[in-house]
């Protein structure tokens, strides 16, 4: 079980399936998630057990990839060559309505869940660029339908982007960044840190981890007053909060992330309220 230091006035998070009071450290279990309305059979996707789009195989492998808080959209990528290691180099999202016909273009960029949030059911906020270092060439753009046009949501070609989450006003985000890198697979050191962005493109910088620390996969609590995130160092990860602008923690000691891949985490944590 994660160590827990508790702090008044912090919300619950939800742990490999142990709910923790932030509060009181007190634990539970958590609740499932619901399930997706969306599904895969075979190389079709199923809306509510309704068929709405099937892709010959002859054109790669389908991956479902989400479906808009609206229940209108889903979202897919398709894996041309069904290889894992070629798709992680990234895929093409692509969106088609819940109800068939046409699919358009989102964007090209590693499929990490992290990578998209929607701010709204008509702006879906998403890390984009191709290759699978987290720190070369990523950038970030803002989207949603019906048309799917995508725009850059913010101008910084020096800087690269990660995982990205919108505020519950829809007003803006709170994203992974870090001056933009090279190629170099050998040499993969991120040094993430947060800046809230606008959709108007302003960007506000949040936090300046020590050297040698990354800040990584941030989450709102609903009432918006609080940032979570995961500093970490060596791939060892522990929670904090940003409240009111002030530095909270450490709140949880989350352990090894053996899944980190060239600079990108993904810390198994959600915030429930």
């Amino acid at each position: 079980m994660v160590h827990c230091t508790p702090h008044a006035g912090l919300g619950t998070v939800v742990v490999r399936q142990v709910q923790i009071d932030l509060a009181t450290c007190l634990t539970a279990k958590a609740q499932p998630l619901p399930a997706s309305m969306a599904t895969l059979r075979g190389n079709s996707i199923l809306f509510k057990g309704r068929v709405v789009l099937t892709v010959p195989r002859s054109k790669g492998l389908v991956e479902l990839e989400g479906v808009s808080p609206d229940g209108k959209w889903i979202l897919y990528a398709l894996d041309p060559m069904g290889s894992a290691s070629l798709a992680a180099d990234g895929l093409t999202v692509e969106a088609v309505a819940a109800t068939g016909g046409r699919s358009y273009t989102v964007t090209s960029g590693l499929t990490y869940p992290s990578y998209r949030s929607w701010c709204d059911f008509r702006t879906l906020v998403v890390t984009a660029g191709g290759d699978r270092i987290s720190s070369h060439d990523k950038r970030l753009i803002a989207t949603g339908p019906p048309a799917w046009r995508p725009r850059a949501l913010v101008h910084e070609p020096g800087r690269a982007f990660g995982s990205v989450v919108c505020a519950p006003d829809g007003n803006s985000v709170v994203v992974q960044e870090e001056p933009r890198g090279g190629v170099d697979e050998s040499s993969v050191r991120s040094h993430w840190q947060l800046w809230r962005i606008g959709l108007d493109g302003k960007p506000t910088e949040l936090t300046s981890p020590p050297p040698g620390y990354s800040d990584d996969s941030p989450q709102f609590s609903p009432d918006q007053r609080t940032v979570y995130f995961v500093r970490s160092k060596n791939d060892h990860g522990v929670l904090y909060a940003l409240r009111d602008g002030k530095l909270v923690g450490p709140l949880l000691d989350l352990g090894l992330d053996r899944n980190a891949y060239y600079g990108h985490r993904d810390w198994p944590y959600r915030v429930t309220r």
